[in-house]
């Protein structure tokens, strides 16, 4: 273990605990999202009222409308994934 001036033996820090959240992921985790029962199929992100498909030169981004729009992958999301505001 690394010293301190003092002499101290200091830990080392883990640097993973020390990456902040963003607030797309604060977001998503308030949300529940997370991946789907296989046999809960109904209840995914695809068949909800909220997912988008937003088409961008030539390309699709599955989007939700209820993390919001952009062009960041950060609000990208998966189809087969769900979350507890999932609505009909």
């Amino acid at each position: 273990m690394p010293k301190n001036l003092f002499g101290e033996e200091q830990p080392i820090p883990d640097l993973k605990k020390l990456q902040h959240e963003g607030k797309i992921q604060k977001l998503k985790r308030q949300m529940g999202y997370r991946k789907a029962n296989v046999y809960k199929k109904e209840q995914w992100c695809k068949f909800c009222n909220n997912f988008i498909r937003y088409h961008y030169h030539d390309k699709v981004y599955l989007k939700c409308d209820l993390i919001g729009i952009s062009n960041a992958t950060t609000t990208d999301i998966r189809a087969k994934y769900t979350c507890n505001k999932w609505s009909k």
